[in-house]
């Protein structure tokens, strides 16, 4: 069943015993006490969620905000030889990341989602996957950090160019 291949990759990407803290806990990111909805996104059918300081700049559209490069994720997020680098999927909205010059992509928004941060396993170590922060497994989604997704990246989408 395709739930349960992605529920044991999240898995994967985390900590044997994962931390559940409550927002105030130092090994986990900074969290803001009144926590705002989180977006929730798709890449190839992993579910991922924005933190709320990144879910207002979420644009709807197949081509990135002007004068932006589109940055392909899907080789830092998913293991080399799984099926989401074969497919051609294609962008649906956009995190433009103005101050980097790049648009992060995914191909779906499913909008905002209230979590709660005591439901979220926060990852204790940045060393692997950095960009991961942790999983709220009610959501079966990916807590990700943009800017260090995107500073493990760096491949723009096939055919695009800087002009």
């Amino acid at each position: 069943m395709p739930e349960d291949r992605v529920t044991a990759y999240l898995e994967e990407l985390l900590d044997p015993e994962p931390a559940v803290t409550d927002g105030r806990d130092e090994s986990g990111p900074a969290v803001a006490p009144a926590s705002p909805a989180y977006r929730l996104v798709r890449l190839c059918g992993l579910r991922l969620l924005l933190p709320p300081e990144f879910a207002p700049d979420l644009q709807t559209g197949d081509s990135p905000p002007e004068g932006l490069l589109p940055l392909d994720l899907r080789p830092v997020i998913f293991p080399s030889g799984h099926s989401a680098l074969r497919e051609d999927a294609r962008p649906a909205c956009w995190l433009p990341l103005a101050a980097r010059g790049i648009g992060l992509w995914f191909d779906t928004d499913d909008g905002d989602v209230d979590v709660d941060d005591t439901a979220i396993a926060w990852k204790r170590d940045p060393s692997t996957r950095p960009w991961l922060l942790g999983t709220a497994a009610d959501l079966k989604a990916a807590v990700i950090d943009p800017g260090l997704l995107a500073d493990c990246a760096g491949r723009p989408i096939a055919g695009e160019s800087d002009g």
